[in-house]
């Protein structure tokens, strides 16, 4: 399985005439809101792959810097403690810019996406390729936990009441992903909108988390997934109407121009991603309660 270490850092209140010095580091490579003016604790991620981020090469020389002093720290009570956390490996196939990812990430994966188009906003590992070719060569190289799929949606999407032809053009991968997942023995996750052709899914929406969207989505896995109650009760009608309409709205629409970015963003639940992108994304808090019920899977069958 692949990890990474974690670090973590405590320094006491001590007579060290170095514990100044060492707690200004702290604040600069870590933040200052992390730390205390009498006494620190901060968790700094180290990968243990070759391909590290600057700033993980950052807190490995952090980390080097602080064995150096260690040996001084403990003559004045300071204390220094390494421990170590393994986060399962989550491939995100069909990930465009990572709105499931987010949550996973949340919950406790690591997480590497894989899609056809550049996704620059994609905000983990990205690799651009056929997300069942790239999937399946991942699946023979690497240490894998997890699978969760988006397979395109546009084929089943409510567009498709437009008529003229909408969605007609788009194939359905979700037999090829769901062959995938199953031959892979992992635990998987294939998400897609209502109407979609999934086996025995769950449904999440927006108003069980307190966003201000419904965005129901549809969950097929292999786990025994329990999603919360939708509860749209509390949604008011306060949202700009809709153009061809006039009352309000219950809820922030999504993927429209005449809306500010970031009032679309928030209520998502997702920053940092384009108007196309945010319209195509799963809202985080989705993915990171079903990632906590996968990783409860995972680790009971590692107990076995």
């Amino acid at each position: 399985m692949e990890f990474r270490t974690l670090f973590l850092v405590c320094v006491s209140k001590s007579s060290d005439p170095s514990s100044p010095r060492l707690l200004r580091a702290l604040r600069r490579g870590c933040g200052s809101d992390m730390i205390e003016d009498c006494a620190c604790a901060r968790v700094v991620r180290a990968d243990n792959q070759s391909d590290v981020t600057s700033s993980d090469r950052m807190c490995k020389g952090l980390i080097g810097a602080m064995y150096q002093l260690a040996s001084n720290f403990s003559k004045f009570g300071s204390t220094f403690i390494q421990g170590c956390m393994e986060r399962p490996l989550l491939l995100d196939l069909f990930c465009c810019a990572g709105g499931a990812a987010r949550g996973y990430y949340e919950a406790g994966f690591d997480v590497v996406g894989i899609d056809n188009k550049v996704q620059p906003n994609y905000p983990y590992e990205f690799i651009q390729g056929d997300a069942i070719q790239v999937g399946k060569r991942l699946l023979a190289t690497r240490t894998v936990g997890a699978i969760h799929a988006s397979p395109p949606c546009q084929k089943f999407s409510a567009y498709r009441r437009r008529g003229q032809g909408v969605g007609s053009g788009y194939l359905n991968l979700i037999p090829v992903t769901r062959e995938l997942c199953r031959e892979s023995g992992l635990p998987y996750v294939i998400e897609n909108v209502p109407g979609a052709p999934l086996e025995n899914p769950v449904q999440y929406c927006g108003s069980s988390f307190a966003l201000d969207i419904r965005r129901h989505r549809l969950f097929e896995s292999n786990v025994a997934l329990t999603a919360p109650e939708c509860d749209h009760s509390w949604q008011k009608p306060r949202f700009p109407p809709a153009t061809n309409r006039k009352n309000l709205r219950c809820t922030m629409e999504i993927g429209v121009w005449r809306i500010p970015l970031p009032d679309q963003q928030r209520a998502m639940g997702i920053d940092n991603v384009s108007l196309r992108e945010l319209s195509q994304a799963v809202p985080p808090a989705y993915t990171k309660h079903i990632g906590a019920q996968l990783l409860v899977h995972i680790k009971s069958k590692s107990q076995r």
